[in-house]
């Protein structure tokens, strides 16, 4: 019994020091979370950030000594400690893409993700945009094809939502770099991934309009198309949600007739005319047998015609107009 106040303390003090963990940012963290309340900080002079040089040429060349000799942590503590204390010389800037390069190459890919965002944040002018904006591609696209939580056996899970953010900051640090659309695209297939359409249809239709003339631009358009198609099914009775898919698919289908998604278009269509068409049949035939009303049903019978004249039911839906306006001509007798 003695060691019950013992185990009590202890597991206290677990369930505090859990509750801390999750509230503090790990390295996993991207820039939606890490850089939320008020932006990045610029780097100050830091006490546990001490260069080991009194001036930043002699720390670059500190840093890049332990760099060559493999010290690579002691390396990125230094390049680290070189921004903290001379953020302005022509040499931070060297040391801050070290710094991420570094970070990159020990696979803490997110963490590098955000110190290539304070290079372009903080020393724009000073280095290429296109080297950094590669980088963050490059890690953009690996968060969101890697497997996480690999334990033993188990194969992990593929988690692209987490790069949504980052492909977000890549378009709006560059949007009018090469590989800016096929960042929105990717943003666009993920949040189609994910089952969002209604935000993936406004990431692709974001691409059409700013690249029109891009590679993904025929793709996209099709994507965006795709998914106003699910959301039509979502909402089977949803006449205007059906209409604008359809005319999405057809424009789609008409703009690109010879590109490989242009039949599967074609068969979306189809299927959503039929779908439309039994709407607009069942709205007359209520009108007709169940509600009783001739006049309107023989109005939505005609707004059928019009809007289906090909169909199949056409001779039958003529007679029956036909034989509706007979009756009401009975009903009200000679005029």
């Amino acid at each position: 019994m003695r060691r019950f106040p013992i185990f009590c303390c202890a597991a206290s003090f677990l369930c505090l020091a859990l509750a801390a963990d999750a509230r503090a940012p790990t390295s996993g963290d991207t820039l939606a979370s890490a850089f939320e309340d008020g932006g990045i900080t610029k780097k100050v002079p830091r006490f546990i950030y001490r260069p080991r040089m009194s001036n930043p040429a002699a720390q670059l060349e500190h840093a890049n000594a332990l760099l060559r000799d493999g010290k690579t942590r002691k390396a990125l503590k230094q390049f680290r400690a070189l921004v903290h204390e001379w953020h302005e010389s022509d040499e931070a800037v060297s040391a801050q893409t070290a710094f991420a390069s570094l970070l990159l190459k020990k696979g803490k890919h997110e963490r590098a993700f955000d110190e290539y965002q304070y290079l372009i944040d903080f020393f724009a002018g000073e280095f290429p945009l296109e080297m950094a904006l590669e980088e963050q591609f490059r890690i953009a696209n690996y968060v969101r094809t890697a497997r996480r939580g690999r334990v033993l056996m188990l194969p992990g899970v593929i988690a692209p939502e987490r790069s949504l953010k980052l492909f977000e900051t890549i378009v709006s640090n560059g949007p009018n770099w090469s590989r800016s659309p096929e960042a929105q695209f990717f943003i666009g297939l993920t949040q189609e991934g994910r089952k969002e359409f209604e935000l993936a249809i406004a990431a692709y239709e974001n691409l059409t309009l700013r690249y029109p003339g891009n590679a993904l631009a025929a793709a996209s358009d099709y994507r965006r198309a795709y998914c106003m198609y699910r959301v039509s099914r979502s909402s089977p009775r949803d006449e205007q949600r059906c209409r604008l898919a359809l005319s999405a698919l057809i424009q789609f289908h008409d703009r690109h007739p010879d590109d490989p998604d242009s039949p599967q278009a074609g068969e979306l269509a189809d299927e959503l005319k039929s779908r439309l068409s039994s709407m607009y049949f069942e709205r007359a035939d209520f009108y007709d047998r169940i509600a009783k009303r001739p006049r309107a049903a023989i109005i939505a019978y005609s707004d059928f015609i019009r809007k289906f004249p090909k169909s199949e039911q056409r001779q039958w839906i003529d007679g029956r107009i036909a034989a509706l306006e007979q009756k009401l001509a009975e009903e009200e007798g000679p005029k």
